[in-house]
């Protein structure tokens, strides 16, 4: 038998009950009213793992209804919070957050999936991904990103493409285009909304300023290349202005020009 010394308030509605022998047990509020303890209280070894048990289900009960009053989460990130915690119980708290419809990971990635389409640049592959690091089955998955119609990618694409023309201004208008698309293809997006916000974004192609970009980009790459010779320092020159998407014969007039007035 375990026989009960004292019983003392601790933080909030938890208690401490200590025993003749020593030993602690942390309870809340409704497991002191449950099992009707107080000093002097006998217990039995079944009686005392009862109340052991219970007490260990409303302390983690308790940790992942606080985890799940910041936002909503899913299954996986509570049971991977609540085994941080070292709560052993994880199985039973979280089938008993279900019942409430605490935790349904149908309902989180339906949000979660409205959120990042309104909040975020990212495409669903790039919410795909997100969900599935948070543990959401792929059926579960599939099924939130109705919540992202094909428009609704296509316009989401277009405002991303808008502000990334913006961001490469200073590139070469093909140089621009190419990393746009990359840009969009990292965000996750399909390519068919690729090729829709590409077709629709508007890039000022102004010749006057393609013209002073590649005079500039010659300029320092003449110079970064000053330590080779004739053919190759053209060719080194030529080659990288084309992939900075520049044409071949803007290119070499320019180099041209360049080496005149290096002379």
């Amino acid at each position: 038998m375990k026989e009960i010394k004292s019983i003392r308030k601790d933080k909030g509605t938890q208690y401490i009950v200590t025993f003749l022998d020593s030993d602690t047990l942390k309870v809340n509020e409704d497991v002191l009213v449950k099992f009707r303890l107080h000093k002097g209280m006998q217990l039995s070894e079944k009686e005392y793992e009862s109340i052991k048990k219970e007490a260990n289900f409303q302390v983690g009960f308790q940790i992942a209804l606080r985890y799940l009053d910041f936002q909503m989460r899913s299954e996986f990130e509570l049971r991977l919070h609540l085994k941080q915690k070292e709560i052993e119980n994880r199985t039973q708290i979280i089938e008993r957050l279900k019942e409430l419809n605490y935790i349904n990971d149908e309902l989180f990635a339906q949000s979660f999936v409205r959120t990042q389409k309104n909040t975020s640049d990212n495409g669903p592959q790039k919410i795909k991904y997100l969900l599935k690091q948070k543990g959401v089955a792929p059926e579960v998955i599939e099924f939130a990103l109705d919540e992202f119609p094909e428009d609704e990618q296509n316009a989401s694409a277009l405002r991303l493409a808008e502000k990334l023309v913006r961001k490469y201004a200073n590139k070469s208008y093909r140089e621009n285009l190419q990393k746009t698309r990359l840009a969009l293809m990292n965000k996750g997006f399909y390519s068919d909304a690729i090729q829709f916000a590409l077709e629709n974004v508007e890039i000022e192609e102004d010749d006057e300023r393609q013209v002073e970009l590649l005079m500039k980009e010659t300029e320092k790459l003449w110079h970064k290349y000053r330590k080779l010779e004739g053919y190759r320092k053209y060719m080194k020159v030529k080659q990288s202005l084309y992939q900075k998407g520049f044409e071949l014969d803007a290119i070499n007039y320019a180099i041209e020009e360049v080496k005149l007035a290096d002379e």
